[in-house]
């Protein structure tokens, strides 16, 4: 495991590095249009990209390119790691487009007045899954076996991101905060996946397409719970910000990316096959959370999940009656290539 240790150590300090390209992307030679004015907001901590200069190189020609192709837009692009730098950074008003998780929405204010408008397509389909992970030698068969320890989660959402997590991904039937010991906030998937590696949290939520992950899954990781499919980063607009003319060229640019050779390009950064246009009805499900109160970990009963919750322990029997205990029975996760979402 040394080696795939060392590549995982490697692909970090190459993210820690991105700390420093923050409103920089011209240390990597590709600067903002000269007398820019407006900012492409690039917040992508489960994409799927190795290095820190590449995830930098492709937020640039994104804002090139959209620059040139929607009249009277200038683009600076600002490449941000964690989500408390990209959320201080729409403070100034000059950010007009992000290109974000959904859950980064969800923790903006009702009047900030960003629209999803586009979102990422990858390997055909605009959605992908989290998986809970945890490593194979500890003896950890479901998530009840999880109950009071830590969780390593990508922070996406800012103080909404436990309920963000309960409602998205654990469906309303797991309360994280409630549930676990500590939630340990990561700045992204492959931080998130290495401190469950080298011991610094029991689980962790990390995107299916994680290269980490994929790399480790099956041999020293086992997966105990797969998310419910979740979408795909978005691009969000800030309408007010833009005449008609501008959205309408932005538009036009955004459908014209996969057919451009500067486009492909840069999806080929991305790591995605394209972008679809997001309908009006789903846009308003996008920046919001999901509907549903997460209920309490002792009544939880997820039907469609693949864990089993243990029975709460016995009150005494002057406070209750009688209990019925349920037990669900284990689902196994197919491995990756045997099938399954």
């Amino acid at each position: 495991m040394s080696g795939a240790r060392a590549r995982g150590e490697v692909g970090l300090v190459g993210l820690v590095g991105l700390v420093g390209l923050v409103g920089l992307v011209g240390l990597v030679g590709l600067g903002p249009p000269a007398g820019a004015q407006s900012t492409l907001l690039v917040h992508l901590p489960s994409a799927p990209v190795e290095t820190a200069s590449r995830l930098a190189e492709a937020a640039a020609a994104f804002a090139e390119y959209l620059s040139e192709k929607t009249p009277g837009l200038a683009l600076e692009p600002a490449l941000f790691r964690r989500w408390s730098d990209a959320h201080d950074a729409l403070a100034g008003g000059r950010v007009v487009l992000t290109l974000t998780e959904a859950g980064f929405l969800v923790a903006l204010a009702p009047d900030s007045g960003f629209v999803p408008t586009h979102r990422l397509e990858r390997e055909g389909r605009g959605t992908f899954l989290r998986l809970l992970v945890v490593r194979a030698d500890q003896g950890l068969a479901r998530l009840a076996d999880l109950r009071g320890r830590t969780l390593a989660v990508v922070e996406t959402a800012g103080p909404a991101e436990s309920a963000y997590v309960a409602r998205a991904v654990f469906e309303g039937e797991v309360d994280p905060a409630s549930w676990f010991a500590r939630l340990e906030l990561a700045a992204d998937d492959l931080t998130a996946v290495s401190a469950v590696l080298y011991g610094q949290a029991d689980a962790a939520l990390a995107a299916e397409h994680n290269p980490l992950l994929r790399e480790h899954l099956g041999k020293e990781l086992k997966a105990l719970y797969e998310s419910p499919p979740l979408p795909l980063p978005v691009l969000a607009v800030r309408e007010s910000a833009l005449g008609p003319g501008q959205r309408q060229g932005l538009a036009e640019a955004m459908r014209s990316l996969a057919a451009d050779p500067r486009g492909r390009m840069l999806l080929e950064a991305l790591k995605a096959d394209g972008f679809a246009g997001v309908p009006a009805a789903e846009a308003a499900r996008l920046a919001a959370l999901p509907g549903g109160e997460s209920k309490h970990p002792e009544i939880a009963l997820p039907g469609a999940a693949a864990f089993a919750v243990a029975p709460a322990p016995l009150p005494p029997p002057s406070e209750v009656p009688f209990l019925l205990a349920v037990e669900l029975p284990e689902v196994p996760l197919p491995r990756e290539g045997e099938g399954g979402s």
